[in-house]
């Protein structure tokens, strides 16, 4: 009597669970880089224990949002859409009426969607802190394009804040501690 096991499933089933593990470390390690470069550089721009604090968990906040996005995908893709509105909504106290964005979808790999979830974490802040997001009449307008030459894609991003605060120089001049 001979009796015979197909191993097979449950080989693939192993080197499928490595591969996930061995990924899932890589964007462990990739995240704690970002952290840890987001401390550094919120360290250099606030001037105390509590600045700190409130600037330092906005950022870590931005940066979950732009990866719950990418969560929906299985972290392959995240909606420039998406991304931009998850941003201006926090800071537009949720009012889609201060707020316009236009430009065909674009599906961004992850690296490049938590740079720009960053970046529009940041230009949001700024524009509630001291631009159009910082008075009730105040609007902002996002727009984009995509530029595909040869096998590159580019996008072209603008940025435009109306009907806030006149612009002022700063005060005095901001130091950058190494």
């Amino acid at each position: 009597m001979a009796f015979f096991l197909d191993l097979t499933e449950r080989k693939q089933a192993e080197e499928r669970q490595k591969l996930l593990l061995n990924e899932l470390n890589h964007r462990v390690k990739n995240t704690l880089v970002i952290v840890q470069a987001i401390a550094a550089q919120t360290l250099r721009t606030t001037d105390s224990p509590k600045a700190f604090t409130e600037a330092f968990g906005a950022r870590l906040l931005a940066l979950s949002q732009t990866h719950n996005l990418l969560n929906e995908t299985s972290w392959q893709s995240a909606s420039l859409h998406d991304i931009v509105w998850a941003e201006l909504a926090l800071y537009a106290e949720g009012d889609a009426r201060r707020f316009s964005l236009a430009g065909r979808d674009v599906a961004l790999r992850p690296e490049a969607a938590v740079t720009l979830g960053m970046v529009f974490h940041e230009l949001s802040t700024n524009a509630a802190k001291y631009g159009a997001l910082s008075v009730p009449s105040g609007q902002v307008e996002v727009s984009w394009n995509v530029n595909t030459c040869a096998a590159e894609r580019r996008i072209h991003l603008e940025w435009h804040e109306t009907n806030g605060p006149p612009v002022r120089a700063p005060s005095a001049r901001a130091s950058v501690r190494a």
